[in-house]
């Protein structure tokens, strides 16, 4: 991934390269606050600033930054007709959506469009705007808890909470442990770390749960775990 590699480079390769960041949410202030949140993290960050969709869409065609920050709710069109926008004009380019629309449905239709994130502006945590940037620089995914975790949040009757043992999945309970590890964003190389394994080892759990999901990447097996309710909190026992 194109875009996600020149993030990464910004702070390895080139650690004197700036990151450009797009910023598009109609609200001037609230782009201020996060810019500040931005930079108070790496005063190097380069902050563009766009009040509406169209606008979004005219920066990334003449000059596509390295991530784009998203509000859904602008004031000349969709929000999820902007993200599709972006994703065509450059397929590669990182998209984390920032909204105040924090529905299910919302935010797996975005994730759907290709979204590398979503973060909730009820969140009042400072620090997940740079954790969804690295995740999505990495080319993980980073959604809200409430939506990996469904119990946190009211749902339709037809989609209950499901914590289903291993077994049940026809997981083994290691390959549960690193599903839990998958859905919060984490790359390969921090899943072995975290479980004490090579990350080749990491890297062929991973393709056994694409495989046990019939799935063809990760984003897709976000969804698919979101889309049966299930609860991957806990580790396996």
């Amino acid at each position: 991934m194109a875009q996600a590699a020149r993030c990464r480079q910004a702070k390895t390769k080139h650690p004197e390269r700036t990151i450009k960041i797009l910023l598009v949410d109609d609200h001037g202030l609230f782009r201020e606050g996060v810019t500040l949140l931005l930079k108070a993290v790496d005063p190097a960050i380069e902050v563009i600033h766009a009040g509406s969709g169209a606008d979004a869409l005219q920066r990334v065609t003449r000059e596509p930054p390295d991530l784009v920050f998203l509000d859904l709710g602008l004031p000349d069109q969709p929000g999820l007709d902007v993200l599709s926008g972006l994703k065509a004009l450059a397929p590669e380019l990182p998209v984390v959506v920032l909204s105040g629309h924090e529905e299910r449905e919302t935010v797996l239709d975005a994730i759907r469009r290709g979204a590398m994130g979503f973060i909730p502006k009820s969140s009042d945590d400072p620090q997940l705007l740079w954790h969804a940037l690295k995740m999505a620089a990495s080319g993980a995914v980073t959604v809200p808890a409430s939506v990996m975790h469904p119990g946190a949040v009211t749902l339709p009757a037809a989609s209950p909470v499901v914590r289903p043992a291993p077994e049940t999945l026809s997981l083994t309970a290691r390959q549960w442990d690193v599903l839990r590890l998958l859905v919060q964003g984490m790359p390969n190389k921090s899943i072995a770390r975290r479980l004490d394994i090579a990350e080749t080892t990491a890297r062929g759990y991973v393709s056994d749960l694409l495989a046990a999901f019939r799935v063809a990447n990760r984003t897709q097996l976000v969804i698919e775990v979101a889309r049966r309710g299930i609860d991957t909190s806990a580790s396996a026992q």
